[in-house]
């Protein structure tokens, strides 16, 4: 992969498009199943998971593409409503991207920051934060949108980039090619309506990574040998990650994530002063893929079939029947990739979240 400079990103829309280079297929956002080789495949892989970069063009001309907006509809989404052509997906809170054969990104839902309004252009990878989104292009630059998004402070190429916004703190961490890890801090206004918090998510640990996901309170990474290290955000508390080793590491709201090299599915409290209660038990039996939301979680089968547990209250923990291929969960509401490329959400359906566009 040619030299990149992701730190100056020109966030206006509709430029030239380098040409795909040396970017390999690789796993989005949406938790995907994994593969025995684990280490191998997590460190070689191009993944973009969450979120961070900018959202207005240097002079005031935003030419993006219209995202689906803040649709109001209150009533929950029981499933069934679907759009085909996907090649991954994605879960933000309130918001849903979906990345077509194409590389067009789609988005819907809640679009109050910008957040379901993508860059035009061909992308590789998608990731949706809170409110914020961010893509991969296919020469591995990195453009982001949304809330309180500003160009990424360091120069070079990310492999991973994911990010997360506590109330009015935005901070977001990138995975190097190498394995290393960086961290930094929004710098909006908002970001600096606290500036007593500690930024203790730029403490990194030392060495190298293969997967990195952010929570509201804590930051974690996957080393190469299937140990999980994990640093508080800008709280000085944290919740540790359970001795062994792990294939894979989802972030939700309140909880992180992750499967055993035998499948087996574990979860934790991101913080201790966050929802000290602990997250309900994760059912038996094997998994391939797991994607940690609000307060509930979902993972999927061997045979693709998607199981949920949790909190229930708009129906996101309660799946369509079927294959899928991939699953995204957000803040209540769950989403899914069929093996044709349909994708399929249920839960909370209040900004259009659930409602896949055709």
């Amino acid at each position: 992969m040619p030299n990149m400079n992701v730190g100056g990103i020109n966030p206006v829309r509709g430029r030239p498009v380098d040409a795909p280079a040396a970017l390999p297929n690789s796993p989005r956002d949406g938790a995907r199943p994994i593969r025995p080789s684990w280490p191998v495949a997590l460190v070689t892989a191009v993944a973009l998971f969450v979120v961070g970069c900018s959202a207005n063009a240097a002079d005031g001309v935003d030419e993006r593409s219209l995202g689906a907006g803040s649709v109001a509809s209150p009533e929950p989404n029981p499933g069934g409503v679907s759009g085909t052509g996907f090649t991954a997906i994605t879960a933000g809170d309130n918001h849903t991207c979906g990345l077509r054969s194409s590389g067009e990104i789609v988005c819907w839902g809640r679009n109050d920051s910008g957040q379901a309004s993508p860059y035009f252009g061909a992308f590789h990878s998608v990731s949706a934060g809170g409110d914020q989104t961010c893509g991969l292009r296919p020469s591995g630059e990195a453009e982001c949108w949304g809330y309180d998004m500003a160009d990424t402070p360091f120069s070079g190429v990310f492999m991973a980039v994911s990010s997360k916004n506590s109330g009015d703190i935005w901070f977001a961490c990138g995975l190097r090619p190498s394995g290393k890890v960086e961290c930094w801090r929004g710098v909006g206004e908002t970001s600096f309506s606290d500036r007593r918090q500690p930024e203790t998510f730029k403490t990194v640990p030392s060495g190298a990574f293969a997967e990195i996901v952010v929570s509201r309170t804590q930051v974690c990474g996957l080393r190469p040998t299937g140990i999980a290290v994990c640093w508080p955000s800008h709280r000085s508390e944290r919740n540790p990650p359970p001795a062994g080793e792990l294939a894979a590491l989802s972030a939700g709201s309140k909880r992180t994530c992750g499967l055993r090299p035998s499948g087996e599915a574990v979860c934790w409290n991101s913080g201790l002063g966050f929802n000290q209660d602990a997250p309900p038990s994760p059912p038996p039996g094997e998994f391939t893929a797991i994607a940690a939301g609000g307060a509930h979680t979902c993972g999927l089968r061997p045979g693709g079939e998607a199981v949920c547990w949790g909190s229930d209250g708009y129906g996101q923990a309660s799946p369509p029947p079927g294959e899928f291929t991939e699953i995204a969960a957000g803040s209540a509401h769950t989403c899914g990739l069929r093996p044709n490329g349909e994708a399929a959400c249920w839960g909370s359906n209040e900004y259009g979240q659930a409602s896949v566009p055709s």
